[in-house]
């Protein structure tokens, strides 16, 4: 076990660092406000201001995660190359410019690019902010900067949640998420001015970029352990992230009778549990010895029995609480998938650790991208769609089908993930 104190004492000594730390990690947390906030929360506005079916509005969402996803790999190789300053200086740029217009926009088709725009924007960022954590504060204390990270990240879904709800239900949706991004814009140049420094440009750690060709490429799509990994982390971060983001909100007001208020504070509630999960879980496994394991077979095992309760809630058309407390639920689950991310990274060198951890991303979101859609497609196939009061109501033997198909995909998670090895926080490979 790890003293607590000796790991504050590190962390001071390292105040420069945070001057660095702080301008990217805002900027990434209204990266993450941009994912959760469109398109679930404003689900309904865009039906009806767009005239969109519930299949478009999901392309929506999966225009951003599709072109973010995707681009992972790619991104990680070049933060392997050439260090987290020079790629967010570009990604960051673009990214502002996808955020700033979606919301002056009309046209299906330019909202589409848009959000593409500041998805492979977005995705520049949280590659950069893991080897700059690794970089900033060593790796013995890496995995309780990413639960930093990703803490802060997940609070910028929050804000995506009841307060944007909030938000729009008092001003129009539009100048709200102008306002948003003219704030990613200005955490851009605050991150600029920041890494404009003598310790900002020396972002690129020492050799890396000397050892990051196709051949470790290779090697690291040769390993079977990644690949397990990756299929366990995906199955639990696209239900989970749906959820949040897509069809979440939706459920609660169709199939649990929620109003849209009461709908957005159980996501509200759902992301802040997730955060404080992950800032608990991050911080166990370092005082356990940096041990991933436990919490992966915990993860994939709740999610079954989360999948489990909603289609009894759903089947049996269970009180609203009882929905509630299952999303609740799905959030603790959610937390502690920071195990399988530092595991991805762990499973190999650490001259592919970015990389890796950008396949796993890639993969995560690409789960989120088909993910999506499906439930989309569900809605307008099965979900008997009604209109109250200007408002969609889809089925709730549509959602049931839905979460029928979700249990086959994590029982099949949670038998795989026990093949998985223990890294405890060093890497398989030492070449």
């Amino acid at each position: 076990m790890i003293k607590m104190s000796q790991f504050f004492q590190e962390i001071r000594s390292r105040k420069r660092a945070f001057l660095l730390f702080v301008p990217l990690t805002l900027l990434y947390s209204t990266s993450y406000f941009q994912r959760t906030a469109i398109p679930g929360t404003i689900f309904n506005q865009l039906q009806q201001d767009l005239q969109m079916t519930a299949l478009q509005v999901s392309y929506i969402g999966a225009s951003f995660i599709y072109i973010y996803s995707l681009s992972q790999l790619f991104i990680g190789y070049l933060v392997d190359r050439f260090g987290a300053r020079k790629v967010v200086m570009i990604g960051g740029a673009v990214f502002c410019a996808g955020v700033v217009s979606f919301p002056l926009l009309d046209a299906p088709g330019l909202v589409y690019l848009a959000r593409m725009v500041a998805g492979i924007g977005a995705g520049t960022m949280y590659l950069s902010l893991l080897r700059e954590s690794d970089r900033l504060f060593g790796r013995e204390n890496y995995s309780v900067m990413i639960g930093v990270v990703f803490v802060c990240g997940y609070a910028g879904g929050l804000f995506g949640t009841l307060p944007f709800e909030r938000l729009t239900a008092a001003f129009p949706w539009r100048n709200v998420l102008l306002v948003a991004g003219l704030l990613s814009l200005f955490f851009y140049i605050w991150f600029t001015i920041a890494y404009s420094t003598k310790e900002g440009r020396a972002s690129v750690p020492a050799g890396v970029g000397k050892t990051s060709g196709l051949k470790e490429t290779c090697r690291m799509f040769a390993n079977v352990y990644l690949w397990l990994d990756v299929f366990c982390g995906t199955l639990n971060f696209a239900i989970y992230f749906v959820i949040q983001t897509v069809v979440g909100k939706k459920l609660l007001h169709d199939a649990a009778g929620m109003s849209s208020g009461a709908a957005a504070g159980v996501i509200f509630a759902l992301t802040l549990v997730c955060m404080t999960v992950l800032m608990s879980s991050a911080t166990l496994t370092r005082l356990c010895g940096n041990r991933r394991k436990p919490l992966m077979i915990f993860a994939s095992t709740l999610e079954v029995v989360n999948i489990l309760v909603m289609c009894s809630a759903l089947y049996f058309r269970l009180p609203p609480w009882v929905f509630a407390g299952c999303f609740i639920s799905f959030a603790i689950a959610s937390g502690t998938l920071i195990s399988f991310s530092l595991t991805a990274q762990e499973l190999g060198s650490a001259a592919t650790m970015t990389r890796s951890a950008g396949f796993y991303n890639m993969t995560n979101y690409l789960g989120v991208v088909l993910l999506s859609p499906l439930v989309g497609w569900f809605l307008d196939k099965f979900g008997n769609p009604v209109i109250k009061e200007g408002v969609v109501i889809h089925s709730v033997d549509a959602y049931l089908k839905l979460f029928y198909c979700l249990l086959v995909l994590a029982v099949s998670g949670a038998i795989a993930v026990h093949f998985i090895p223990e890294t405890r926080g060093k890497f398989l490979r030492q070449d």
